[in-house]
């Protein structure tokens, strides 16, 4: 049985962001690591794997969409396993979900990030037994 922690991306150019998935990682011993830049995910998943991603759409150097094709690209010339996408966004298109599918991601959600929404992507990947304490009915952004 593996009893390492599952590993999380997660893309997005406001610390704020940052600190609540840490802050939710924390709490269900999950491994976080952090970018700002779509480039930067694209870098860094050329040297590490990881079980999820949550990517923004909209950042500096290299946004959600174009960062995310890049991945699938890669996963594809590689035949590696595909990662699941998460997007996250306060983005005022019509129909973000849509653009995000054909964009390659798997889900989208939206900014204000509700927990639940993050709990729901999450808590398969946290071991029970390694879980710190859980939210009860608390509000983080």
């Amino acid at each position: 049985m593996d009893n390492s922690a599952a590993d999380i991306l997660v893309v997005d150019d406001s610390t704020i962001i940052h600190s609540l998935f840490e802050s939710v990682c924390d709490r269900y011993n999950l491994n976080i690591q952090c970018v700002t830049n779509g480039q930067k995910a694209v870098e860094l998943l050329m040297e590490k794997d990881f079980a999820l991603i949550f990517m923004d759409l909209e950042m500096p150097v290299m946004g959600g969409f174009e960062a995310t094709r890049l991945i699938r690209q890669r996963e594809k010339e590689k035949k590696s396993k595909r990662t699941p996408i998460i997007a996250i966004s306060g983005t005022t298109m019509p129909e973000p979900s849509f653009e995000c599918l054909n964009a390659g991601m798997d889900d989208f959600i939206a900014k204000p990030i509700a927990l639940n929404a993050i709990l729901g992507v999450i808590l398969p990947l946290a071991k029970k037994e390694q879980t710190k304490h859980p939210f009860i009915n608390e509000m983080l952004y």
